[in-house]
Order: C-alpha cells, then sequence, then structure tokens
C-alpha cells in the first residue's frame, strides 16, 4: 500500500514504511481494530481487515465488505478474510450467532417490549 506509505503484513499488522515502526491498533467499540495515519496533513483512520483484504485479496465481484470468517473481528489474517456483499455478511453473522437484534442489544428495550406484549394479551382475555 504505497500510495499511504505503509506496509500490510499477511496477519494485520500495518508498519509505516518511513519510521519502520509498526502503527498502533485502536480496538473500537464495535469490535474492529483500526490504524490512524496522516495524509495529506489530515489524520484518517482505516480498518485493519479492510487494509489486509485490499493488499492480499482479489475482489473480481467487486463486492463491498470485508467478512471476518470465524467471526472473531481481532483476527484481522488474511487466511481469515474474505470479500462479501452486505447480505451475504448479515446471513453469516446471523448463522453464527454474531448478529443481535436491537432487543438483545438493548435490554430494556426487550423488557419494555415483553410488557407491552402481556398488556396486549391480557386486554385480549378480557374481551
Amino acid at each position: 500500500m504505497e500510495e499511504l506509505n505503509i506496509e500490510v503484513s499477511l496477519w494485520g499488522d500495518i508498519i509505516n514504511m518511513k519510521t519502520g515502526k509498526s502503527l498502533k491498533h485502536q480496538k473500537c467499540k464495535n469490535g474492529y481494530h483500526r490504524v490512524y495515519l496522516t495524509i495529506e496533513g489530515k489524520r484518517k483512520s482505516f480498518s485493519v481487515h479492510r487494509l489486509v483484504a485490499l493488499a492480499y485479496i482479489p475482489n473480481p465481484a467487486n463486492k463491498p465488505d470485508v467478512n471476518h470468517m470465524d467471526g472473531n473481528k481481532s483476527n484481522n489474517a488474511k487466511s481469515n478474510l474474505e470479500w462479501v456483499t452486505k447480505s451475504e455478511n448479515q446471513k453469516h453473522a446471523y448463522r453464527n450467532g454474531l448478529f443481535k437484534t436491537k432487543m438483545e442489544s438493548n435490554p430494556e428495550r426487550e423488557r419494555m417490549f415483553l410488557r407491552e406484549r402481556q398488556k396486549r394479551f391480557h386486554a385480549k382475555k378480557k374481551d
């Protein structure tokens, strides 16, 4: 990735070609690893898994997303990544129990939903 002045390893290590130093990964709230680069004086963040895929994995179908095949967002090895469509990515997450619904990710919303459902059930019983 010469245009970014970095070297990307098969395992997801990102090396600054000017300094020879490995860039520190930042683990985001969503679990993905990112690195920060300064381009034309502006700081930009890049997903590590996407940099690895761009460097090593052909994408003849021009698919937009990169999937972690084992579901582990910290495993950015080339052998664990593949190009996918958004639909393929969501199906993979659902099949492997990685996809959380809005209810699962928000316990309060789930409790409210269940209370509302109980109210409707009891209201129907009265009729």
